[in-house]
C-alpha cells in the first residue's frame, strides 16, 4: 500500500512560512501515531468556513513540526506532496469542473489538484529558511533527547504543545497527550553565554511546575560547539 502525504502550508505576515494546514485525515491519522504530532484542529472555529466538520479538520501544525515531519519522511521515502497558495487563503471545491487552475483546490475526498506540483520548490525554501534557524535546530533537538524505543521496537518520540498556559515555551508529553500528562514545562533556550537564568523566575516556574506535576527544563545553548545542554528541575518541598 503506497502512503501519500499531503499538506497545505501558509505564509505569515512576515511573508514567511509559519504553519501548516492538513486536511486529509490519512495524513493526520499516519503523523499523530508515527511522530506524535498532535497539532490544533480549528475544524471547530465556527468562523472557518473551510473545514470537514465530522474530524473537526483542518489540522494546524507550526512550520517546524512540518519541517521536522517531511525530512523524516525524505529519509524514509516516503512520498509527501506540498501545497501552497500565494493569496494565503485555501479554497476548497467539490466539483471536479472548475478551471481555475490559480485556484488553489482542496475538495474533502481526498482530491488535491495544482496547475503544476511544486513540493521540491516549497520544500527547498522551507530548506532555506529553517536550516540555520536555531529555534528549528532547538524543537529538532527536544523531539530527539526525548524519544525512546517502546518494547515492540517503535521509536516514541515526545509531542510538543504550545506552553503558554504554564509560562513555557512548550509542554513537553513522552507519549500521546491523551493518554498522558505533560511532562516537562520547556522554556525557551538561553543563547548568550554571558546571560543568566533569573533565580526569582526559575523559583516561581519551579513552584508552577511542582503544582501541575511537571519538572521546568532549562536549556543552554554551548557557544563553543553550538549543542544545547537540559537540566530539569522540580521542587523538592520541605
Amino acid at each position: 500500500m503506497s502512503i501519500d502525504l499531503k499538506f497545505t502550508i501558509l505564509k505569515g505576515d512576515n511573508d514567511i512560512y509559519n504553519k501548516s494546514l492538513i486536511f486529509d485525515l490519512e495524513t493526520y491519522k499516519y503523523i499523530r501515531m508515527n511522530y506524535n504530532i498532535a497539532g490544533k484542529f480549528i475544524g471547530i472555529l465556527t468562523d472557518f468556513k473551510q473545514q470537514y466538520n465530522i474530524s473537526n479538520l483542518p489540522c494546524e501544525i507550526n512550520i517546524f513540526e512540518l519541517y521536522w515531519v517531511l525530512n523524516l519522511l525524505k529519509s524514509q521515502e516516503i512520498n509527501f506532496t506540498l501545497y501552497y497558495n500565494g493569496h494565503k487563503g485555501i479554497d476548497i471545491e467539490s466539483d471536479d469542473s472548475v478551471t481555475d487552475v490559480n485556484k488553489l483546490v482542496i475538495p474533502f475526498h481526498s482530491k488535491y489538484k495544482l496547475k503544476e506540483n511544486q513540493t521540491n520548490f516549497l520544500f527547498n525554501q522551507l530548506k532555506t529558511q529553517l536550516d540555520t534557524s536555531m529555534d528549528y535546530k532547538f524543537y529538532v533537538y527536544l523531539k530527539d533527547k526525548f524519544k525512546y524505543k517502546k518494547s515492540d521496537g517503535e521509536i516514541q518520540y515526545p509531542c510538543l504543545l504550545s506552553g503558554l498556559k504554564f509560562g513555557g515555551l512548550y509542554n513537553l508529553y513522552t507519549k500521546d497527550p491523551l493518554t498522558i500528562h505533560s511532562k516537562y514545562i520547556v522554556k525557551k533556550f538561553i543563547e548568550n553565554e554571558n546571560q543568566s537564568f533569573p533565580l526569582v523566575q526559575l523559583q516561581s516556574d519551579i513552584r508552577l511546575g511542582s503544582s501541575t506535576k511537571k519538572e521546568v527544563l532549562t536549556t543552554f545553548l554551548n557557544p563553543k560547539t553550538h549543542n544545547f545542554e537540559s537540566y530539569s528541575f522540580q521542587w523538592a518541598g520541605f
